[in-house]
């Protein structure tokens, strides 16, 4: 071990600990022909991070909790002078580059913070204000990336299996049933917003299942999202009153009732579908049972 590596710990400005750097996935994504799987359009990219500036872009926001801990990076690192200030050579050329291969946006970029090197890039990274530093923050829609520590990780992957037993459970309900499998994918299609999910009336149960099963496996605090939402039912009504005409799909979170002129939110229709007593609520399950009850009779007349 290294004077300053021993020095470091000591003082607390290095530690035995290790971070993980990943992409949040927000953006769109792009369907693997092979496996089904989706992955982001960052793929293969090399992004490049570095040090934050104040709002006025007169200075770096400095990584360092202190003067002392600056003055040992720069002993550590063979540096004059890593002072935040505009125009410092070391910062205005330092930047953290992470290759964005398929294991790094799935699994993340690791960090070890005995190496002084690696402490340096998560300093920096830690800095800027799109990187989520703990699980909560990770849900807020401006973060785009998320850094913990690795026993954030392994406390997350415990939640994980937990969370992998219950959609497992929840799956296992729908296996070999095509009507279950269609509904769950056209309802997590709308919930979603994920319109890569392709069905066809002729869809088979095989390719039904395969896609539950990605999103179970891939996608799995998604997919108990919407199989344990209090709403299901609410979204079976809207995805059976679309089939059925009665309503129409105008953009991505917009719909309107057949007849009418204002189109509703997504959430607004849910709210009245669940509610259960509103006219327009009656009214579309009156269309839905007169468009089954024509289907019947095709059938029937068809035998």
């Amino acid at each position: 071990m290294s004077n300053y590596v021993e020095e470091g710990l000591k003082a607390g400005y290095l530690t035995k600990e290790k971070y993980i750097f990943r992409p949040l996935n927000r953006g769109l994504a792009i369907k693997d022909s092979n496996t089904g799987k989706e992955y982001p359009m960052m793929e293969g990219c090399i992004r490049g991070f570095v040090l934050k500036m104040d709002k006025g872009g007169r200075t770096y926001i400095s990584p360092f909790k202190n003067l002392e801990e600056q003055k040992f990076f720069e002993k550590a690192l063979n540096e004059e002078n890593l002072s935040p200030t505009l125009n410092n050579p070391f910062w205005d050329k330092y930047t953290v580059r992470i290759e964005f291969s398929r294991p790094t946006i799935t699994g993340g970029k690791e960090f070890d913070m005995m190496n002084i090197n690696d402490n340096l890039q998560v300093k920096v990274l830690k800095t800027l204000s799109n990187v989520a530093l703990s699980e909560s923050e990770a849900n807020d829609t401006s973060k785009e990336y998320l850094l913990i520590g690795s026993e954030v990780k392994i406390t997350r992957a415990a939640k994980q299996a937990e969370l992998g037993q219950r959609a497992f459970a929840l799956y296992g309900q729908m296996a070999g049933s095509v009507d279950k499998m269609r509904e769950f994918l056209e309802v997590y299609k709308i919930m979603m917003n994920k319109q890569s999910i392709s069905l066809k009336v002729d869809s088979t149960l095989d390719f039904m299942t395969a896609e539950v099963y990605n999103i179970v496996t891939d996608e799995v605090e998604n997919f108990l999202e919407v199989k344990e939402s209090k709403l299901y039912d609410a979204y079976v009504v809207l995805n059976n009153a679309i089939k059925a005409g009665v309503i129409e799909r105008k953009g991505i979170d917009s719909y309107q009732i057949v007849g009418t002129t204002t189109p509703i939110t997504k959430s607004h229709m849910i709210d009245i579908i669940n509610d259960k007593t509103t006219d327009e609520y009656h009214s579309i399950r009156q269309q839905i049972m007169l468009n089954e009850n024509k289907g019947k009779s095709k059938s029937k007349n068809k035998e």
